[in-house]
């Protein structure tokens, strides 16, 4: 955001003193002391390390199975990961985190889909879910994530066309 005003006004204002208007909103103030809150409880981040490795090794599984995936990152327990993806099949990196994107997007025929943001540096998918996920959930998301991305390592390019048919 911007703001323009007479230069008297302005430079009777020390540094910072113009800025973070947002900050003192009530609700934001609020939700941030929810947050901390659930954080004291120590369930909440045992309950995250439990969904975390669910998700890491369902990540890594991807890589294994899937041929456009070139690598996992992450932290150890963590909850933000990036799968980066590789040119294969006459697809480049980009239209294949493209590709990720769109089909947990789409979902299944029971509309199950999942949120990605991506791709980042043109190649790689942030894998980021709520801190409060369990594993449960996350077993189910990792299952879910195989089921849509696997028909897509199933396509092959046909130079002759420029399209991308079912082997």
């Amino acid at each position: 955001a911007a703001v323009v005003g007479r230069q008297d006004l302005f430079s009777a204002l020390e540094y910072g003193e113009g800025s973070d208007t947002w900050s003192a909103n009530p609700i934001c103030c609020a939700a941030v002391i929810a947050t901390l809150e659930e954080f004291a409880d120590p369930k909440v981040m045992e309950n995250s390390r439990q969904a975390s490795r669910v998700i890491e090794e369902g990540l890594i599984a991807l890589k294994k199975d899937l041929p456009f995936v070139a690598n996992v990152r992450g932290e150890k327990e963590g909850m933000v990961w990036g799968v980066e993806m590789k040119d294969w099949a006459g697809k480049t990196s980009h239209e294949w985190a493209c590709a990720m994107v769109e089909a947990c997007y789409k979902g299944d025929s029971k509309g199950e889909g999942i949120h990605l943001l991506g791709p980042l540096a043109r190649k790689v998918v942030r894998v980021s879910p709520p801190i409060v996920i369990t594993a449960q959930q996350a077993a189910t998301s990792m299952r879910l994530m195989h089921q849509l991305l696997q028909p897509l390592a199933q396509h092959t390019h046909n130079p002759a066309s420029g399209a991308f048919v079912k082997s």
